[in-house]
């Protein structure tokens, strides 16, 4: 457990700390190139799911999201091996900086659009 809480931890605060750098350097729609056309930051927000699927219903996407964080808790009493406690640790992390989005960010508590770069 106390690796899936680290690794979680870790990858709420690495993701928050991209998002915060992003928001703070770009503006939204903007794309630095980083190696030329080879490889580009495009700074956009995102109100649905992945490649903006369901845009609209990020209420929704917020208590799927608190859906997916209490079940890898309650499930992670269970977990005995590294291998999972680390792939549980990435989706957690993962789970909650989008929450976090979405509850935080505007354009509103719960329905805030995920930064995504």
């Amino acid at each position: 457990m106390l690796l899936l809480a680290v690794l979680a931890l870790g990858v709420l605060g690495v993701d928050q700390l991209a998002k915060a750098l992003v928001v703070a350097n770009l503006r939204e729609g903007q794309v630095l190139p980083l190696l030329g056309p080879v490889l580009e930051l495009h700074f956009v927000t995102n109100s649905g799911a992945a490649f903006s699927f369901a845009n609209g219903f990020t209420w929704i996407f917020s208590i799927v999201a608190v859906g997916v964080i209490v079940a890898i808790v309650w499930f992670s009493r269970r977990i005995r091996s590294l291998a999972w406690a680390t792939m549980f640790g990435l989706v957690l992390g993962g789970a909650l900086g989008n929450l976090a989005d979405r509850l935080f960010r505007p354009p509103g508590f719960g329905v805030g659009h995920v930064v995504d770069f």
